[in-house]
Order: C-alpha cells, then sequence, then structure tokens
C-alpha cells in the first residue's frame, strides 16, 4: 500500500520510488502543500545519508558529514575489515553462495539461484529471489520475522539480526553462511 501512494506521488510530482523512498515522512505529509525536497538533496540522500535525532528534533546529513559519522560509529577501520558476522540462526543448515544485496523490491531480480540474499529485512516482495537463494541473511529481524517464518518455509538456511551485514558484505562477494551457529564468513 505504502509504496503505491509514493509511487503515484511521485507519478504526479515527477520523483522516481526510490527517491520518495528516502524522503521524510514530514515532507511527504506535506508535499503538496509546501516546500519539497529537490530530486537533488533525495539523489544526495540514496548515495549516503544520516538521519540524526536530539533534544532538539531531527534532521538528515549527507555527503562528508555522513564520512564523519561513520567514523566515528565504526572507527577508522569501518567494516572493510570484518570477515565474520554474527547474528541470530532463524532457519538451520549451512549454505555456499554469491552475495546479493537487495536493497528495495525493485533490485530483487537480480537475485539467481544459489545466490545468498542479504537485505536489511525482507518483505513479501521479496519472495521470489528467497525462492530460489541459498540462504538469506539480514541486518534486522527477529525469530518471527518475515524472513525467519518463510526461511523455514522453504527450509533454506537463515541468519538474521547481524546489524551490519548489508554494510560489510558486496555483491559478487563467496560467504558461507552456517546457520547452525549463527555465523557468515567471507570465503
Amino acid at each position: 500500500m505504502g509504496c503505491e501512494l509514493l509511487k503515484e506521488i511521485g507519478r504526479r510530482l515527477g520523483y522516481s520510488l526510490e527517491e520518495l523512498k528516502y524522503a521524510t515522512a514530514s515532507e511527504v505529509d506535506t508535499i503538496f502543500t509546501t516546500k519539497r525536497p529537490t530530486r537533488k538533496e533525495l539523489q544526495k540522500r540514496i548515495r549516503g545519508s544520516a538521519f540524526i535525532a536530539d533534544e532538539t528534533g531531527y534532521y538528515i546529513e549527507t555527503g562528508a558529514e555522513v564520512e564523519k559519522i561513520k567514523k566515528i560509529i565504526l572507527g577508522e577501520t569501518g567494516h572493510s575489515a570484518v570477515t565474520e558476522l554474527r547474528g541470530l540462526a532463524a532457519s538451520t543448515g549451512r549454505a555456499v553462495g554469491k552475495v546479493k544485496v537487495v536493497k528495495s523490491a525493485t533490485e530483487i531480480a537480480k537475485v539467481k539461484k544459489g545466490d545468498v540474499l542479504v537485505a536489511v529485512m525482507t518483505r513479501p516482495d521479496y519472495i521470489m529471489g528467497m525462492k530460489i537463494a541459498s540462504a538469506i541473511v539480514t541486518n534486522e529481524g527477529g525469530i518471527t520475522s518475515h524472513a525467519a517464518i518463510v526461511s523455514r518455509e522453504l527450509g533454506i538456511p537463515c541468519i538474521i539480526g547481524t546489524k551490519i551485514a548489508t554494510e560489510v558484505l558486496k555483491d559478487g562477494d563467496m560467504v558461507e553462511v552456517d546457520a547452525n551457529h549463527g555465523i557468515v564468513r567471507k570465503i
């Protein structure tokens, strides 16, 4: 429902669905009546952004500020040195495959048979990729999350709650998913 609404807003105002996914809720709420985010600003957010909330409210940072924030949170090395991730085993088993990081349903077609689907979390419109993946790895989710339930139904290994899988793993990385122990290893 939400994506259909964003698609219609985009059609009327000349934004893509991907751009509108980076608009804040208040920007979408007032998009027809007040100042709207520019396409240039939304494109910056797609390339890299941080949502900051403090006692004064919230704001979005892009560009060089995001890199500073990453260094504060992740340290100087970031995730480049990470070769092993841990999470919660949602569906047991082991698999080896190429990583395909899926950021939205529009990217699900890039998942081929035997790939390891990596996402922040899965949704029902990811099901076609989930059916052919050798394993599923997510940043978020619990034992009753969509990824956990579907992977158990499909009988494929799944590790949820890694927090950083989409940051550490890149398309084409070869990984071993050991969902018996909740470990994902780059190989």
